[in-house]
């Protein structure tokens, strides 16, 4: 196996929730194309975690996943 690899960049003309499948996506397959187990999702809001766990490309491999907390604490 070589040492060298090529990997490509997914870039979106705006930021927003309307990505996020396309991300799931993606990563999923990056993931399988690379022998990866067990991602880690981190989320503002939680959607992107809801959508993952939801998701069937990624059922069985969200190793982790958090939220970062919003307003004191």
């Amino acid at each position: 196996m070589s040492d060298n690899y090529l990997t490509q960049t997914l870039y979106f003309k705006k930021p927003g929730p309307d990505n996020t499948e396309s991300v799931l996506e993606h990563a999923s397959k990056r993931a399988k194309e690379l022998r990866i187990k067990k991602v880690v999702i981190a989320s503002n809001s939680g959607r992107t975690i809801e959508k993952a766990h939801r998701s069937p490309v990624f059922q069985n491999r969200i190793s982790r996943s958090w939220m970062k907390r919003r307003g004191p604490g």
